[in-house]
């Protein structure tokens, strides 16, 4: 049943804001509420799983709240516990509050999201693997997001160029209160929770192998800063003597031109 409200109950509405973030990862994602969506994408090996746990291991902390990762591509494979495990440390980190599925049909999932237990934050890896309409996607949010139940819904995406790939996954990044696009390690952001100078802000995934990935740019790519001019290479000075025998060869007279008496005209 929709509701409708006034500017004024607009005005005097008060949102519960999620406190303790990272600050690194603040700067990127905003000054959020304690209800939103997000789609992370990006190509093959460019740091969309590891900036998935980064990001789950703050909003976890911060929240004090439980997770539940929806594997659809990787199920509980090794990989899995590689990125998790073993380079994240999640274990130690957040203790058992993150639960592994390997896969849930659409209808399976919407009965867990609706559980009075179910957990806050829900991450759907991959979009395209999972096979959700664009109705089913829009449906989710509308029940679990925007409505009393205040769920956090993040979604993996595949991407074509810079952009996710596939009808469905274009569709969720319109609609997504947060974009992160994932390229060399860097996270290029689009939220609508910038305020007061925190929120959209470039954040490294990990830095050695963001720098190695642009070069030169990096500085440009992560902090604004223009790339150092490189300076054009002055030719090489002439050395003194050989500028000293150019000079002579310059002003010597032309060379004038030798006229013989022809032989019938000698006496």
């Amino acid at each position: 049943m929709a509701k409708t409200i006034g500017l004024k109950q607009l005005a005097a509405k008060k949102y519960s804001l999620v406190e303790g973030l990272d600050k690194e990862m603040a700067n990127c994602i905003g000054v959020v509420e304690d209800a939103w969506d997000a789609i992370i994408y990006g190509a093959s090996g460019n740091g969309k799983s590891n900036f998935t746990a980064k990001l789950l291991i703050t909003l976890i902390k911060a929240l004090r709240c439980s997770c539940e990762y929806v594997a659809y591509e990787e199920g509980h494979a090794m990989t899995i516990q590689e990125t998790f495990i073993h380079r994240h440390n999640m274990l130690e980190e957040l203790g058992n509050t993150l639960k592994i599925t390997d896969h849930l049909s659409y209808e399976e999932l919407d009965r867990r999201m609706a559980a009075q237990r179910a957990a806050k934050i829900w991450v759907i890896d991959s979009l395209q693997a999972a096979r959700f309409t664009e109705a089913q996607c829009a449906e989710l949010k509308r029940k679990y997001v925007l409505s009393r139940r205040k769920r956090i819904l993040i979604y993996v995406s595949w991407a074509d160029g810079k952009t996710p790939k596939g009808a469905v996954a274009k569709s969720v990044e319109y609609y997504a209160n947060i974009k992160l696009r994932v390229e060399g390690l860097v996270v290029f952001p689009k939220t609508r929770y910038e305020k007061d100078g925190v929120g959209n802000k470039r954040y490294v995934v990990y830095e050695p192998g963001a720098r190695a990935y642009w070069g030169d740019k990096y500085d440009s790519i992560v902090h604004g800063k223009k790339p150092p001019k490189t300076k054009k290479k002055k030719p090489p000075e002439t050395p003194p003597e050989q500028a000293e025998t150019v000079n002579k060869i310059q002003i010597l007279p032309e060379e004038q031109p030798v006229f013989k008496t022809p032989l019938k005209e000698l006496p």
